[in-house]
């Protein structure tokens, strides 16, 4: 993996173009915590492209996203989640299963966002990476 990762570079643009995706996707996961609460709103902690997003490949992106759910006892931080999401232009039959959706707007525009641990390609360049120590952005 490059060692050229970096935080995205619209931060603040991301979120909300993923939003509606997340609204939908992150409530059917197995994983979630707040299953049976209503999803008010998320918080972007962190973005960073961990395989650029640039050219015809897929690109990674490592998020950590905190929901905003009601119904939380007072002083009880929001849940958080690290999401590693593929971006590909087109998305191959094969990883249909893994989408999330397609971005309408922001800076990843008409691009598909899926699983991107359900990606052969990019869980191989992610556990590599994990294999050698290191700093990828502010990953480490």
């Amino acid at each position: 993996m490059p060692e050229t990762a970096s935080t995205t570079r619209a931060p603040d643009a991301l979120l909300p173009s993923l939003a509606p995706l997340l609204h939908e996707w992150l409530p059917r996961q197995r994983w979630f915590a707040g299953k049976g609460r209503r999803v008010t709103g998320f918080t972007l902690d962190a973005a960073t492209e961990l395989l650029p997003l640039d050219g015809a490949g897929p690109g990674l992106l490592h998020l950590l996203v905190r929901v905003e759910q009601p119904g939380r006892p007072a002083g009880t931080p929001a849940d958080c989640y690290q999401l590693l999401l593929g971006v590909r232009t087109q998305l191959p039959p094969r990883l249909a299963p893994a989408l999330i959706g397609r971005i309408r707007q922001g800076p990843l525009a008409g691009r598909a966002v899926y699983e991107g641990l359900r990606d052969p390609r990019l869980a191989g360049l992610l556990y590599e990476r994990l294999r050698t120590p290191g700093r990828t952005g502010p990953l480490h």
